[in-house]
């Protein structure tokens, strides 16, 4: 070990004595510094945007090394062949291993130097903010393996060739022959088992899991190999340009690819060989989900539906599919594009790219629109387990339009209960007379127009003999909001469940969206304990002009007030001051305090459920996918129906990721970010510039 240190400090003083090292450390700490600090002004203005590491920047760094590194070892044993000082080398008490590993570290220490320089960054974000540690070591460590495998392969081609030229080129092929496999493979579609073995193959593959915060067998031993197999075979290139090389030598350098080989194809099938770096276990599934993928003893295969404009997702869609391909092998996935192939799209009803269709053999199938622990679990368990659910959405009187996908539409709302297996159909009780007997639940939002009286007994009559009713009406601000509240539903809801919606307007100006002179459109300030509000407190939930509800139970209905406003609320009645002077306060005849927004009943004689709103604005296509207005939504479906196997789901630890940082101090650390660390790495140049002129 004593010679390889003394070849390493050799080389590194070499290294650092050359003006270029110096040039390319500062443009490259220019570079990466200058992404942290764009990202640093969105964590600063625009919370939660960004996720808060240093991913983007080591991912940059990385890349960048990709052509440096060729450069960085080009001369390591090219120079040395070119020169002679090799043979004079080699006729030292040195072996052709020591000589290569000396070589070696040198590189080495050189790059994990330069990526030291960048600790920087993450070391602002700890100062600042609360960024989970794990993913960014777990990003560190993938670092210096990636680097110790480049210089592997440049090694290896410095010493194929007396021409640092040659050297240059045929490290940088190969290396980005290694990097771009995947892209390669899917690129000329060479088939499903060729991909995913170039995929194995590929530098850029394992290199992504450390960046996401997982530690994989498979992956550390790919970048131990390819450092391993491209050293030893750099020595045999040394050994037998003495002369010295025997055929047991290559028999030992087919021995260790073999050995490898095995291993990685060991490693490989094990893929619960892993580390979750996160804090709170992000990248593995829920224990509910870890479960149902180990009791699978049928195939279940995943069609994923990406456009090349939904990339990035997808690359988060393959990550989490490889998380759970870890616990069961009876998981596979594909991906595909809808718009090269539209008919198997349509096969399974697309609506919009971004979608995981879970399939069995038998053709059955569930489709999971986000890639939400929820809805992954829910499609999972709805391939395995169909389950028939019809929601009858009443038409006739003006309702919001289930198939508008307009503003005020509710569309995007209803697709996405489709996506969580509902069937829906419309239901005209004025032409059909009664509420079909296969209906889970039936639907009625934003009534414009009073019902008839047969369209009310039919109404209440399925609701009084077990049936699932979603109620959501608006403030009373139009001609058809008033004529709808005398039909006699309100009263009905009154006498049979005890509930009252009131004849107010909410007025929350203390959770009021930014900028509002009233406060009219407010956010939830918190949830019931129900598994329809479950874990939404960390997404929000939005309203807007919405009236609230009162509540005086009968013995046979229990109820749970699902959102309230916050202390500061009260519901406003005097509508014509408010429309005319543009005022409004609270007075006598105004309820005040925690108002309800909207609750879930059940008769626990009927078995009957109702989900009451006092607003439908939340379920419109403008509001639906703000905040957690969606989970709200397709909760209160399943809950309505008794499906909460969707929804009953472990709570996985929330913790906010952020930074805190003045508008001043962002300027300062911006300008630390892009030019401390290049001006320092300068300075030293320019010092040992000077020092060697004066030795001159």
């Amino acid at each position: 070990m004593h010679n390889v240190w003394q070849i390493a400090r050799r080389e590194l003083g070499a290294l650092f004595a050359q003006p270029l090292a110096y040039v390319f450390g500062v443009v490259l700490l220019l570079l990466t510094g200058y992404i942290f600090a764009s990202e640093l002004f969105v964590h600063a203005t625009q919370p939660g945007v960004l996720p808060l590491d240093v991913q983007s920047v080591l991912g940059l760094f990385t890349f960048l090394y990709l052509f440096a590194t060729p450069a960085l070892t080009m001369r390591l044993l090219a120079e040395e062949q070119r020169s002679g000082t090799l043979e004079l080398l080699l006729s030292l008490p040195i072996r052709d291993g020591e000589l290569v590993l000396g070589k070696f570290l040198a590189g080495f220490l050189f790059y994990a130097l330069t990526a030291a320089l960048t600790f920087v960054f993450p070391l602002i974000l700890f100062i600042f903010g609360n960024p989970d540690p794990g993913p960014i070591w777990s990003a560190y460590l993938g670092v210096l393996l990636y680097g110790a495998a480049l210089l592997g392969i440049g090694l290896l081609a410095s010493a194929l060739t007396e021409n640092q030229i040659v050297a240059f080129i045929v490290a940088l092929g190969i290396t980005l022959l290694l990097y771009l496999l995947t892209i390669v493979a899917q690129a000329f579609a060479v088939g499903e088992t060729a991909v995913t073995l170039l995929t194995e193959l590929s530098l850029a593959n394992h290199q992504d899991n450390f960046f996401r915060g997982v530690l994989l067998a498979k992956d550390g031993l790919y970048f131990v190999a390819i450092t391993a197999v491209f050293l030893l075979a750099t020595t045999l290139i040394l050994k037998s340009k003495r002369g010295r090389l025997a055929t047991l030598d290559w028999a030992k350098l087919a021995g260790t690819i073999a050995i490898f080989g095995l291993l990685y194809v060991f490693t490989f099938q094990n893929p619960g060989w892993r580390y979750d770096t996160t804090a709170d276990n992000a990248l593995t599934p829920l224990p509910e989900t870890v479960t149902l993928l180990q009791s699978l003893d049928e195939p279940i295969h995943v069609i994923g539906f990406y456009t090349a404009e939904t990339a990035l997702q997808q690359s988060q869609a393959e990550a989490a599919l490889q998380t759970m391909q870890a616990y069961s092998d009876q998981l596979s996935y594909e991906f595909i594009d809808p718009n090269e192939n539209p008919l198997l799209a349509e096969q399974y009803d697309l609506s919009f790219a971004g979608t995981l269709v879970f399939t069995r053999d038998d053709g059955s199938f569930a489709k999971a629109s986000t890639l939400t622990d929820r809805d992954l679990h829910t499609a999972l368990v709805r391939t395995l387990n169909p389950t028939v659910k019809i929601a009858y959405f009443l038409t006739g009187h003006g309702e919001r339009d289930w198939q508008d996908f307009s503003e005020e539409g509710i569309g995007t709302a209803v697709t996405l209960l489709q996506e969580s297996g509902f069937t829906i159909q419309s239901l005209n009780l004025f032409t059909e007379g009664e509420v079909p007997a296969d209906a889970s639940a039936v639907f009625l939002i934003d009534q414009q127009a009073p019902l008839a009286a047969a369209e009310l007994d039919a109404l209440t009559r399925y609701v009084d003999s077990g049936g699932a009713l979603f109620l959501a009406r608006d403030a009373v601000d139009t001609e058809g909001r008033i004529a709808a509240e005398d039909d006699g539903l309100l009263a009905w809801l009154q006498d049979s469940w005890g509930i009252t919606l009131r004849n107010d307007l909410i007025i929350d100006a203390s959770l009021a969206q930014a900028g509002q002179t009233i406060g009219l459109t407010f956010i939830g300030a918190q949830y019931g304990d129900s598994p329809i509000t479950q874990d939404l407190a960390q997404f929000g939930t939005i309203f807007n002009v919405a009236r609230s509800i009162a509540t005086e139970l009968p013995g046979d209905v229990t109820a749970v007030n699902l959102i309230t406003t916050s202390e500061l609320a009260w519901g406003e009645t005097n509508f014509e001051q408010m429309i005319n002077a543009g005022e409004v306060s609270p007075d006598a005849e105004d309820a005040a305090g925690q108002l309800t927004v909207a609750l879930s009943a059940l008769n626990t004689t009927s078995g009957a459920r109702l989900v009451v709103f006092g607003d439908t604005d939340f379920l419109s296509n403008s509001f639906i996918q703000q905040g957690g207005n969606s989970f709200l939504f397709e909760n209160a479906a399943n809950w309505l129906v008794d499906d909460v196997v969707s929804i009953q789901l472990s709570a996985r630890e929330s913790i906010p990721r952020q930074v805190t940082i003045t508008q001043s101090q962002l300027t300062l650390l911006q300008l630390v970010s892009i030019f401390l660390t290049p001006g320092l790495l300068a300075l030293a140049g320019v010092w040992v510039w000077v020092s060697r002129r004066k030795r001159l």
